[in-house]
């Protein structure tokens, strides 16, 4: 009798053998490089019986208590003990499939990345009491996959950050800011197009390079700096004071872009400022409140940074440095006409006639496109035709159309009311677009 006992305890433990071993070859079937080991999970024991290299290549290493004793050791990078014990938790269920990933302490006192992979070993009444597994150093392939999870993020001709990465950046720092500020910058290469049909492609390319590296010069430490489309790029500040902080960043860029020659051309930008909270609460809000002060800064004249305003009290930053060899534009003739004009009431009519024409136009449905974004954020100011026209007025007049009446309807609506009297003042080539612009 009591050798049918011990017999069949014989029988059992070589089972218990026969299964650890098939495990145990099943986890070292793809002869990668590896470390084996048992954990025990009643006694919580776990026993290291080969290492990748180091002083336990060849003997066992065993650790008592082995999530405590880690612990203690602090063997684990801070930021993953979290995943470490859920690991250690696995083990103890007698999990199916185990697999965890965790940096941990290195025989170079390094942290290196190891995947933990573990298969149950169940006795005769399917219940698990050790689980066995293996270690693989992944710190190579973990450096790879950050490399193309940077790749992706970045933009492949300047190296700064997509537009996705910047949305997906601004939207963190609104989640977790609290009370802290920012501030959204948009930078706008004037006159890319025509750099690119005259010159070239590669030269266009030289050019956005040239001006990344300038953001990233004259943007602070904290601050995020990208290519969100062909020309047009963003910096978004934080820290201290940040309001300040984005007009000394614009102030930066735009001077270092002013030392820029190529093959002799100068090279400038336009740039639109919006803050949050101050201005807006979502990235959406705060591109479209920066692209407004953008576009209010290219009715300007160019070259020169504008900051957000929803009264349109616009001012234009950095104007004393726009060049004597560019063109004053369209709108800068215009406003010099009419600087000190007085309005006749039939005039006035007109004005009034054409305003409600344009606002008529700007509901319509084929009116698509930024403009039309534009006008979601902004409130239409109602127009205030008077009798007569003061400088002052008509100077508020017209900043309250700029920001999202669409170019050449608002050329034609200060230009209609007297061509004959324009056209005796003004360039050939501003007469020329006026004419096409009312033909249309």
């Amino acid at each position: 009798m009591k050798e049918n006992e011990e017999l069949y305890a014989r029988i059992e433990e070589l089972e218990k053998e026969l299964a650890e071993e098939r495990i145990r070859r099943k986890i070292t079937e793809d002869n990668s490089d590896c470390a084996l080991w048992e954990y025990e999970i009643a006694s919580k024991k776990y026993v290291l019986s080969r290492k990748l290299g180091g002083k336990w290549n060849t003997t066992n290493m065993v650790i008592e208590n082995y999530q405590e004793q880690m612990h203690n050791w602090g063997f684990v990078h801070p930021d993953d003990w979290a995943t470490f014990d859920e690991f250690c938790a696995a083990m103890d269920r007698g999990d199916e499939h185990i697999s965890y990933e965790v940096r941990q302490v290195s025989d170079e006192s390094a942290f290196i990345w190891f995947r933990y992979v573990g298969i149950p070993v169940y006795d005769k009444d399917h219940k698990p009491y050790k689980i066995m597994g293996k270690t693989l150093d992944i710190t190579g392939e973990k450096k790879n996959q950050e490399l193309l999870e940077q790749k992706a993020e970045r933009d492949s001709l300047t190296d700064l950050y997509n537009k996705a990465k910047m949305r997906k950046l601004v939207e963190k720092h609104i989640r977790q800011a609290d009370d802290t500020e920012g501030a959204f910058i948009i930078i706008d290469i004037d006159d890319f197009k025509t750099i690119n049909d005259t010159c070239g492609h590669l030269y266009g390319d030289e050019v956005l390079i040239k001006i990344a590296n300038t953001i990233l010069i004259s943007a602070g430490m904290e601050d995020y700096a990208g290519r969100i489309g062909g020309d047009e790029f963003c910096v978004f500040c934080r820290g201290k004071n940040v309001g300040q902080h984005a007009v000394e960043t614009a102030e930066r860029i735009s001077r270092m872009a002013d030392q820029i020659q190529l093959s002799g051309r100068r090279v400038t930008l336009s740039m639109g400022i919006s803050r949050y909270p101050e201005d807006a609460s979502s990235y959406e809000e705060l591109y479209q409140k920066a692209d407004q002060a953008l576009y209010r800064v290219k009715r300007s004249g160019k070259n020169a940074f504008s900051v957000y305003d929803k009264n349109y009290n616009y001012v234009d930053y950095t104007s004393e440095r726009k060049g004597t060899d560019r063109e004053t534009g369209f709108w800068q003739e215009l406003e010099k006409y009419y600087k000190g004009r007085q309005w006749t009431e039939t005039e006035s009519e007109i004005l009034s006639t054409m305003t409600r024409m344009m606002e008529s136009y700007l509901n319509h449905e084929e009116y698509a496109g930024n403009v039309r974004e534009r006008e979601k954020d902004t409130e239409k100011p109602e127009p205030d035709i008077a009798g007569m026209e003061t400088t002052e007025s008509f100077s508020i007049k017209l900043e309250q159309i700029l920001p999202w009446q669409d170019g050449q309807y608002a050329e034609v609506f200060l230009g209609i009311r007297d061509y004959d009297e324009i056209s005796a003042k003004m360039s050939e080539e501003v007469k020329n677009s006026l004419l096409y612009h009312l033909g249309t």
